[in-house]
C-alpha cells in the first residue's frame, strides 16, 4: 500500500477544526460530543483508508505496467532471435573470390622435404583469449571430412587447432567451405584456427571465377550436404589421375595441429571423434586446472565409443552412454576392427565404475602392450608422432610405444568420453588401406632399432623379432670385430652414405681409416650410451635427431648379426 502524505493529515485536521468551529457558531453545541459530526480520529482514518485504496490501485497499475514492459521486452527479444535465426538459415554464402594464394616460399618444409606447411592461415577471432584455458583440441582432416568441424565446436568451448591436407585446387575448395562454416557457425569463426599442408609437387591452386560462379552454400542445409555439393565442383580427372593414389600424411598433420595448440594441455583426436557435452568439457577443464603433472609424465586416457548410426541424439553423460551400451547401440571404438586399439584401457572395468558428477582418474594402465592407440590428454612434452609413417598403419601405436619407453603413465579418466558415429566394420576398409598398412609395417624394424638406441632398451625384443623381416638392416651384437670389404675395423660410430639412403651403424672399433664423421651432440650421446645394437633409418626419420654428414669413400654396407 502506498503511504499517504503528511500534508493530507494536516489538511484533514484543518477541515475538522473548521467544521467544529462552524458547528459551535451555528448550534452552540459540540458535534464531537453529540456524535453528529465525525471526530478527528475518524477523519484521519478516512484519509488513511482513501490513501490506502489509492495506493493499492497505483500499486496494481504499476505491476501491470511492469509486467507489460517485461512481456514486451521478452517477446521482442524472442522475435529478434527468431528473426536472426531465420536470417541465418536463409543466408546463402557465395565463395570468396579473393582467396589468398599460398606461396610455397612462405611455407615450411617438413623433415622429409616432401610437404609444405602454412600454419595459422585462418585464425579464430577469440584465439588469444581462449589460449588462457587449460585444454585445446588438436585434429586433422582432408577436405572430404571437413564437415565434422561444425559438430566439434557445438559443445567444445576451447580452442581447436586443425591441420588440413589441401593438395592442388582442394585448397580453394577448403577455403570456400571454411568461409561457409565461419558464417553459418559463429563458434568456428571464434574458436578454430586452420593450418594447410600440401605436397611439394602438388602446391595449392586457385579456381578461376567461372569455375565456381554458380556455387551457393546455404546455412539451412546440413554441413555434410553442403560439402558434398561443393565436392562436385572438383574436376573428375583429378580423382581418376593422381588424387586417389595420394597418401594422407596424418602424422605430419597431427604434429602441426599439436605444435600450434596454444594451451598447456592438448588432446589429439581424429576429426570425427566428438565430445558431446559442454558440461563434460567444463568438468574436464576444472580437472586439468587443479591436476598439474608436477613433473610426472602422465597421459590422461579418454575412452572412445562407437555409436550406432540410427541414433541422432548423442549421449550427454556416462549414464546415457552406459544405457546405449546395455542396448547394444554403443561399443568401444574399433572393438570389431582392431580390438588392441583400446584393449589395455580395460573399458569393461570402466563401464562398471559408479557414475559420478566429476572427472577423475579411475585407474592406471599397469601392463603396456604394443598396438595400444589411446586418445589421451597430455602436455607438450609428449613425443611427437613419427612422420615416416605416411598413410594408414603404425601411426598412433608407434607414438604411444615411445611414450611407454619414455616412462609415461597412461591414466584412464572416468566420467568423460568421446563418441564416433557408426559401427566400424572391416568390410568398410578399402583394399588400398591394407596395402598402406603393409607398406608401413616394413618400416617397423628401423623404428624399433632407433627406439632401442634412443632409450637404451628393447623390452619386447622387437629387434630380434623383426630382424628377418627387414633385409635392409641388421643388428650388431658384441662382435669383437667387423669386416667390411675385407678390412677390419675397431669400435667407432660410423656413417656410410649408400645411394640416397643414409644408414647409421653402431659397431665395435677404435679407428676408421676409410670413413670419418664429424660428431654432433646426438652422435656423442650415442657413444656415451655404449649402445651395442646397431641402428639405421631414413633421413626423413632422423632429421630431427641425427645431423651427421659423412666424408670419405663410399663402400658397400655389410651387416653382422
Amino acid at each position: 500500500m502506498e503511504p499517504f502524505l503528511f500534508s493530507e493529515v494536516v489538511e484533514a485536521r484543518q477541515r475538522w477544526n473548521r467544521s467544529k468551529v462552524a458547528s459551535l457558531l451555528v448550534s452552540g453545541t459540540d458535534s464531537a460530543v453529540t456524535g453528529d459530526e465525525p471526530s478527528w480520529e475518524h477523519s484521519v482514518s478516512h484519509v488513511v483508508h482513501v490513501a490506502g485504496m489509492k495506493g493499492s490501485r497505483l500499486h496494481v497499475t504499476r505491476i501491470c505496467v511492469l509486467v507489460g514492459m517485461f512481456n514486451f521486452v521478452l517477446i521482442t527479444t524472442i522475435l529478434l532471435i527468431f528473426k536472426d535465426t531465420m536470417k541465418l538459415n536463409n543466408l546463402v554464402v557465395h565463395p570468396p573470390w579473393i582467396v589468398q594464394y599460398l606461396d610455397p616460399s612462405l611455407g615450411m618444409l617438413d623433415s622429409s622435404g616432401r610437404y609444405v606447411a602454412h600454419v595459422h592461415s585462418v585464425v579464430g577471432s577469440n584465439w588469444i583469449k581462449l589460449s588462457k584455458r587449460a585444454l585445446s583440441l588438436a585434429t586433422h582432416a582432408s577436405l572430404e571430412h571437413l564437415h565434422w568441424v561444425a559438430a566439434i565446436v557445438a559443445d567444445w568451448p576451447g580452442p581447436v587447432s586443425i591441420a588440413l591436407f589441401v593438395p592442388d585446387i582442394e585448397y580453394h575448395l577448403a577455403t570456400t567451405y571454411i568461409a561457409y562454416l565461419q558464417t553459418c557457425y559463429p563458434n568456428v569463426q571464434q574458436q578454430v584456427s586452420f593450418h594447410f599442408l600440401y605436397p611439394v609437387d602438388r602446391p595449392a591452386q586457385l579456381f578461376s571465377e567461372d569455375d565456381l560462379k554458380d556455387v551457393a552454400l546455404e546455412c539451412s542445409i546440413s554441413p555434410k550436404k553442403v560439402l558434398q555439393e561443393l565436392l562436385t565442383h572438383r574436376p573428375l580427372d583429378l580423382l581418376t589421375s593422381w588424387r586417389e593414389q595420394l597418401l594422407y600424411p596424418q602424422n605430419i598433420l597431427r604434429n602441426i595441429a599439436r605444435k600450434t595448440s596454444p594451451t598447456t594441455f592438448m588432446m589429439c583426436v581424429d576429426i570425427d571423434m566428438i565430445m558431446t557435452s559442454a558440461s563434460m568439457n567444463e568438468e574436464l577443464e576444472v580437472f586439468l586446472s587443479r591436476n598439474t603433472t608436477g613433473g610426472v609424465r602422465c597421459a590422461y586416457v579418454v575412452p572412445v565409443y562407437e555409436i550406432h548410426s540410427n541414433f541422432t541424439l548423442p549421449p550427454r553423460n556416462k549414464k546415457d552412454l552406459l544405457n546405449l551400451v546395455a542396448e547394444k547401440n554403443a561399443r568401444p571404438f574399433h572393438i570389431k576392427v582392431f580390438a588392441k586399439n583400446q584393449g589395455i584401457s580395460n573399458l569393461n572395468r570402466w563401464e562398471k565404475l559408479a557414475v559420478r558428477n566429476e572427472v577423475r582418474v579411475a585407474y592406471n594402465v599397469t601392463t603396456f602392450k604394443y598396438w595400444y592407440e589411446p586418445i589421451y590428454i597430455a602436455d607438450k612434452s609428449a613425443p611427437l608422432f613419427d612422420e615416416r609413417f605416411i598413410g594408414y598403419g603404425n601411426t598412433r601405436n608407434t607414438q604411444s610405444y615411445e611414450m611407454f619407453l619414455n616412462q609415461w603413465t597412461f591414466c584412464v579418466l572416468d566420467n568423460v568420453f568421446l563418441v564416433h558415429w557408426g559401427f566400424q566394420q572391416l568390410s568398410q576398409h578399402p583394399a588400398w588401406r591394407t596395402e598402406q598398412i603393409n607398406k608401413n609395417n616394413k618400416l617397423l624394424a628401423d623404428f624399433f632399432r632407433e627406439m632401442a638406441v634412443r632409450y637404451d632398451t628393447d623390452p619386447f625384443h622387437f629387434i630380434k623379432r623383426f630382424k628377418k623381416k627387414s633385409p635392409q638392416v641388421s643388428v650388431v651384437y658384441n662382435p669383437s670385430k667387423l669386416v667390411v670389404a675385407g678390412w677390419v675395423h675397431r669400435p667407432t660410430v660410423m656413417l656410410q652414405k649408400q645411394a640416397l639412403r643414409p644408414v647409421y651403424l653402431v659397431w665395435p672399433g677404435s679407428n676408421t681409416p676409410v670413413l670419418t664423421a664429424r660428431p654432433t651432440a646426438s652422435q656423442t650421446e650415442l657413444e656415451a650410451l655404449g649402445v651395442e645394437p646397431g641402428t639405421s633409418g631414413s633421413e626423413a626419420s632422423k632429421s630431427d635427431h641425427y645431423t651427421t654428414k659423412a666424408v670419405g669413400y663410399q663402400l658397400p654396407t655389410y651387416f653382422v648379426a
